[in-house]
């Protein structure tokens, strides 16, 4: 479960940085999404579209984990964090 977890928190702060890289460039949080080939309504709220950008990355990644290599330090550290808040990594069945 920590394994998912601290994925989400790096899935998060990326798309965290992608939609905010839009938005002072310029656009809305929509062209964020629409970036990525995903229908987005006009005036998707900053939340709604991090969370979009986010479930794609995490999407990419379950496709083609190699994509995760760049990640995996900061993923590491993380897990790492978790477990330092006595929050243990246990494997479960299912791999999460």
């Amino acid at each position: 479960m920590l394994r998912s977890e601290a994925l989400g928190d790096v899935a998060e702060r990326l798309a965290i940085e992608q939609v905010n890289a839009v938005v002072a460039g310029g656009g809305r949080p929509a062209d964020a999404v629409a970036m990525l080939g995903k229908p987005a309504e006009a005036r998707m709220s900053l939340s709604r579209a991090i969370g979009k950008v986010r479930d794609h990355w995490l999407g990419m990644v379950r496709a083609e984990p190699a994509l995760l290599g760049p990640h995996l330090d900061e993923i590491a550290v993380r897990l790492a964090q978790l477990e330092a808040e006595g929050r243990p990594y246990v494997e479960r069945p299912n791999g999460n």
